[in-house]
């Protein structure tokens, strides 16, 4: 079973009553029975681009045992070793620790950007001092 919110209520659903759920009060996309060695993610395959990119991140389509909320009516849930699709979209799924690793990387470049505009500020505001006769006075970049 599992606890779904909105802005109204918070409903527990049981796996095997989905298909009689409000969709006002359950988000369609929300995918059950994940694996949690996994980050899992909807991609788009009328867009090819969408798809390169997804797997030059690591992500390949999702075959395991995973439930879809959002299987339209009358179709079947997708079983174990099947692609999970609504419509257009392709449930994604990568290693929990790539996802961890790209996003480390991602926060380092963005430190030493900062430390870096930060540095050339600082050299700016010195050479403007230095500009208006303010000799003596040392400017350092303020970073974290």
């Amino acid at each position: 079973m599992t606890a779904r919110s909105s802005a109204n209520a918070t409903r527990v659903v049981a796996s095997e009553d989905y298909k009689a759920i409000d969709p006002d009060t359950v988000d369609p996309w929300w995918v059950g029975n994940k694996d949690p060695n996994f980050e899992y993610m909807w991609a788009r395959t009328d867009k090819p681009m969408d798809l390169i990119r997804f797997r030059q991140m690591g992500y390949v389509p999702a075959t395991g045992n995973e439930q879809i909320v959002g299987v339209p009516y009358g179709e079947e849930q997708p079983g174990e070793g099947k692609e999970k699709r609504i419509g257009v979209r392709i449930l994604m799924m990568c290693p929990k620790d790539r996802v961890q690793n790209r996003e480390e990387r991602r926060q380092q470049r963005d430190r030493a950007l900062a430390r870096r505009d930060a540095q050339n500020r600082a050299q700016e505001i010195q050479t403007e001092m230095r500009r208006e006769g303010h000799k003596g006075l040392t400017v350092k970049a303020i970073t974290d």
